[in-house]
């Protein structure tokens, strides 16, 4: 399912530096996105060989609860691994923010957002109707 590359579009790259004084920011791309599956990696040319940590991935969304944005899902990010991640909690829209470890020099981060295929809950749950439909009429009821 998530093998094909014309599913997936990056959406975000950007190399993040920082000093002991000034440490890497928190980010918040631009994109919004509009399906639930999405795509993270993270690198870095200055970690050291132990390090498997790359910071945390927040899913954000519009929300009358104060200033900004409020978080939905938390997600570890693993240094060098590529991750899928489906949020499963709040449906899109919405936006993403990355907080790496204040240790970091620096890192490339990388998103990409997946558009193949059936990827929201809205779209699973009209299928689940869809099949059970059927499976009344086929058996009568």
């Amino acid at each position: 399912m998530f093998e094909n590359s014309s599913d997936w579009i990056k959406v975000f790259s950007t190399t993040l530096n920082g000093t002991f004084n000034s440490p890497i920011l928190e980010i918040q791309p631009l994109h919004i996105f509009t399906s639930s599956i999405i795509g993270i990696q993270v690198t870095s040319a200055s970690a050291k060989d132990t390090w498997i940590k790359a910071g945390y991935l927040s899913q954000v969304i519009e929300a009358p609860l104060g200033a900004g944005l409020a978080e939905g899902e938390r997600v570890f990010i693993p240094l060098y691994v590529p991750k899928i991640i489906k949020f499963l909690l709040f449906p899109a829209p919405y936006k993403v923010s990355f907080q790496a470890p204040k240790y970091f020099r620096e890192c490339t981060v990388s998103l990409w957002e997946f558009t193949g295929g059936s990827n929201t809950s809205d779209e699973d749950l009209a299928q689940i109707k869809a099949d059970v439909t059927a499976i009344k009429e086929l058996v009568g009821g």
